[in-house]
């Protein structure tokens, strides 16, 4: 689509078009944690294979191998 210069949608279709979408957020997929289901958790634990082995909501940390969690 062809823009005014002076129109805001303008810059907007310059950059969309530049980054080849990346900043259209209609495009963008919902984020799910495979282990517990919880919608765009704030972060994510990855293992040494780049597998994701939880989030913030399923993930408790502990001191101990064995003990309770720590809160």
């Amino acid at each position: 689509m062809i823009y005014s210069n002076c129109d805001a949608n303008a810059l907007y279709a310059m950059e969309s078009a530049r980054l080849g979408g990346y900043m259209d957020e209609n495009d963008k997929e919902d984020e799910f944690c495979p282990i517990c289901g919880m919608f765009e958790p704030d972060y994510y634990y990855i293992n040494d294979e780049g597998d994701c082995v939880g989030c913030c909501e399923c993930v408790v940390r502990s001191d101990t191998q064995y003990g309770f969690p720590s809160l």
